[in-house]
């Protein structure tokens, strides 16, 4: 009940946090990201035009980051309300009040929120060009497809594992590892593929300028959406964790082993996430590239 509770609470702070930082615009006190070196890397720009440009994009990622935070604070609400919904049934599970749910409505918060941003109204840039790059934008462009297999990895390690807890007898409850798991995956996969069809950011008329500043924008979005994807599968595994625990003293070094999995699943699934927020952004899409590698034109 206390967990449902705190997710409700948590979720209504998120609401409100996005709706005062949407209302307060430019009066927003808090500090933001810069972007000036991002937008060099980039090759966004010349440099003189650098400070304007960061300015326009700091306005459109303030904006983002408040819609983002509500869409979140409604996820948040959403899991609260389903576990103070099965605590009062007697249906609710310890493991559910594991961190995986939370990094789910984290997932399913900032998938939503880019979208719902770049269809938002905002203020037009200056009268002049507008794009002339009329290519429609897929996930590859932004992440190499061959990162699409690292959650499954660890999704069909949890579900082996699931099913030797199930066989040992720790009850169904196990089977919520992969579920969970598999969910996350899907959601993520789709989130990023909306996030990289979503309409196209415009903050300048000058269209290479503005393609830029859109694909940096996005290409954050998908990256932060990927480790995302890779935490709630990871943190799915510490069901297993508490399942093959109480099963130790019945099965010994068996369930040992399948603890130890579970917990290789969680470690892999950090491994990455930590690693793919190392290369800022760049991870392998053909608008993108790779980290350290020349920016593709």
């Amino acid at each position: 009940m206390f967990n449902g509770l705190f997710y409700v609470l948590l979720g209504a702070f998120g609401i409100g946090l996005g709706v005062l930082q949407r209302r307060a615009g430019d009066r927003w006190p808090l500090p933001q990201r810069r972007w000036a070196s991002k937008l060099a890397g980039w090759n966004a720009a010349p440099t003189s035009d650098i400070p304007e440009l960061e300015r326009q994009i700091r306005a459109y990622f303030r904006s983002l980051t408040a819609v983002t935070a509500a869409a979140t604070g409604v996820a948040l609400v959403a899991l609260g309300a389903v576990l103070l919904a099965l605590t009062a049934g007697g249906h609710a599970p310890p493991v559910l009040w594991d961190t995986g749910p939370l990094y789910l409505a984290l997932l399913v918060g900032t998938g939503l929120g880019y979208p719902l941003a770049a269809r938002l109204p905002r203020r037009p840039p200056a009268a002049g060009p507008r794009y002339a790059d009329l290519h429609r934008r897929h996930l590859a462009d932004y992440r190499s497809p061959g990162l699409r297999w690292l959650a499954p990895v660890a999704i069909a390690v949890q579900a082996v594992a699931a099913a030797v807890l199930v066989l040992m007898g720790g009850g169904w409850i196990a089977l919520l590892m992969p579920v969970l798991g598999g969910v996350a995956y899907g959601v993520g996969e789709v989130q990023m593929w909306s996030a990289a069809r979503a309409p196209r950011m415009v903050v300048t008329p000058d269209p290479v300028t503005a393609r830029r500043c859109d694909d940096l924008v996005r290409a954050d979005l998908i990256a932060r959406l990927q480790g995302l994807e890779l935490l709630t599968v990871g943190f799915a595994g510490a069901i297993g964790i508490i399942v093959a625990g109480g099963l130790v003293k019945q099965w010994g070094l068996a369930a040992q082993v399948v603890d130890l999995a579970c917990f290789l699943s969680i470690a892999y699934c950090v491994f990455f996430a930590i690693g793919l927020y190392g290369l800022e952004e760049r991870l392998g899409g053909r608008v993108t590239g790779w980290w350290g590698r020349p920016m593709p034109r």
